[in-house]
This record gives structure tokens, sequence and C-alpha cells, in this order.
């Protein structure tokens, strides 16, 4: 066995013999790492630090902030599961850009007070997770495949 190192764009990860999960956008500048067991040394720039299983440590404004994991999306994520808590429409839009790699516009038209909680199995697909929220938000969608975008427009009466 040998320790390696993933890099992302926005810091590193010294893998020390664990189970962990890493974010990192370019988009948000985000890096992220959950650790589920093990330890690793995550280092971005100068900065550094040692992860506790159970934790969290998200890179910002120059310095590392741990947290304790509250839930364990990142593991359900793992087993292609997208799961999300009190998120509004748009947000959950965004996580599922993220998860099924699609580009989602979203009318201005379209206004939600609502909070949704749920999961949704990826490989059900994006088509599967929309048709299911149809049944409690009113819109229409439209899924050019071949540019990879979705229009979600309000539905007409």
């Amino acid at each position: 066995w040998k320790p390696f190192i993933v890099n992302t764009p926005n810091g590193k990860v010294k893998v020390l013999g664990t189970k962990f999960y890493v974010t990192s956008t370019l988009k948000e500048k985000d890096f992220m790492v959950s650790l589920i067991e093990g330890s690793v040394k995550i280092s971005s720039g100068e900065k550094s630090a040692m992860l506790k299983p159970g934790y969290r440590a998200q890179f910002k404004d120059g310095e590392f902030k741990q947290s304790v994991i509250r839930t364990f999306e990142t593991e359900l994520w793992k087993d292609g599961i997208y799961y999300f808590k009190d998120k509004s429409f748009g947000e959950l839009m965004e996580g599922f850009e993220k998860c099924f790699g699609v580009k989602i516009s979203i009318d201005k038209d379209i206004k939600s007070t609502e909070r949704y909680t749920g999961k949704f199995y990826r490989y059900n697909g994006i088509q599967h997770a929309l048709q299911a929220l149809q049944h409690d938000f009113n819109f229409d969608f439209k899924w050019d495949k071949e540019l990879n975008t979705i229009q979600i427009t309000s539905k007409h009466k």
C-alpha cells in the first residue's frame, strides 16, 4: 500500500488509507473533502489540515473550515443517489445540472416558494426526475438532447 495525492484545480488531498469524497469546481472555486473513514491531509497553497472521520473541510477565504458531516449525501452520491434537503426549485435545478450533466434554463416567469426534500436515482435519468417534479410543480420542459440543454417553462393553462 502506498499513499497517493488527488490533485484538483483548487487544492490537494493526500490519501493515507481511507474512504473519502472530493468536490472541486472551477466555476465556484469550491474545494471540499468529506472523510468517512481513515485519514487525509489536505492542502491548498501554503495552508494544510488533517481531517478526522465524520468531518468535512471546505477551503474558504484562504482557510480550511471543518464541520461535522450531518448527512451522508456524498455517500449517497457515490451510490448513484442525488439527495437534496430544503432546496428551492432553482437550487434543485442547479443540482440536476451537476447530477445529470445537462444545462438547464428556467424561464423568468417561473416563480416558486416551495422547498424540496427528497432523492432521485441518477440511473433513472433527468426525464424521470423532471416528470416526478411535475406532479408538485406546474411546468413544462423541452430537452434538446443534441445540445444537452433543457428549457423549463411555465405550463400554459
